[in-house]
């Protein structure tokens, strides 16, 4: 997969901007403070927020199930199949976007993952799907999307102060996610499968933030999906280390962020034979790169 297709342009050109504006209306705010008062201008100069913007790309191994019948109708589709390593999908690279803003402790975040894949494999044993047969023996190709975004807020406790700078902080939160799915397999002389869907759910974890210098931090952040019913479940960790490589801290600074991870996603619905989902993602590896300001 290349880059492009891990980001979506629009969405990349509206964030990248507002990490460019956000600065300027930063300095903005300073002129506007020399001309008023100064009960104003000492109330706004103690307002402490912030921001980062992350951009990633991740590679890992990927296993999972795509149970996908026809109108929830028995004989429409095997049991927890395809497996994506039938149908040709074993690894996946996919792309990271994260803006989280915090004014006061106060942390509110969204973010997106970019996950497509394709797969050609010839099928050892014979697979119903969406009410379609492919014969053992058939050379099947498939396309999938499991786009995934989340939309949340939290708030940070921080501890052991050093010179005014923060060297731990625990960040629990809450969180709305949205998964976008798209399933595609064809093979010669069938007619083609189509099945695309979105739905929500909810998780909730904590960000763990150890800052040993002012240009190194490591970061830990879990996150476990809540199984309601006919919603979206992802559980995901990852540990990040962040360092910065230009600018000063609590300016306009570039970090490069490696790190570890692993994700779950799960959907199933409550149809009479039901879309049965599941991606287990990782471990992967993630490399980027931070704006902070």
């Amino acid at each position: 997969m290349t880059f492009t297709n891990c980001f979506s342009p629009r969405i990349s050109i509206i964030l990248i901007g507002i990490i460019i504006c956000l600065p300027l209306s930063r300095n903005l705010h300073s002129d506007e403070k020399s001309h008023s008062s100064k009960e104003v201008t000492q109330a706004r100069s103690e307002l402490d927020w912030g921001g980062e913007f992350d951009l990633a790309i991740l590679y890992g191994d990927i296993r999972g199930s795509l149970q996908t019948p026809r109108g929830g109708l028995p004989g429409t589709t095997s049991g927890h199949r395809p497996t994506l390593d039938e149908i040709g999908v074993e690894t996946l690279t996919s792309g990271k976007l994260k803006l989280k803003f915090d004014v006061e402790n106060i942390i509110f975040n969204i973010g997106a993952r970019f996950q497509r894949m394709n797969g050609s494999e010839t099928i050892t044993q014979s697979l119903t799907t969406q009410n379609s047969l492919y014969p053992q023996g058939t050379n099947v190709r498939s396309d999938l999307r499991f786009d995934w975004y989340r939309f949340g807020f939290g708030y940070r406790f921080n501890f052991r102060q050093d010179q005014a700078r923060h060297r731990f902080s625990i960040e629990p939160g809450v969180e709305g996610v949205l998964i976008d799915f798209h399933y595609k397999m064809k093979a010669n002389g069938i007619i083609p499968n189509n099945r695309d869907y979105t739905h929500m759910g909810m998780r909730i974890g904590c960000l763990f933030v150890w800052e040993p210098t002012d240009k190194i931090k490591v970061e830990l952040n879990g996150r476990w999906g809540a199984p309601f019913e006919n919603s979206a479940v992802i559980s995901s960790w990852e540990v990040l280390g962040i360092f910065r490589v230009l600018g000063e801290p609590e300016e306009l600074n570039l970090s490069l962020v490696l790190g570890l991870g692993e994700d779950e996603i799960h959907f199933k619905d409550e149809q009479v034979i039901p879309n049965n989902l599941r991606l287990d993602v990782g471990p992967h590896v993630q490399f980027g790169l931070r704006f902070s300001f």
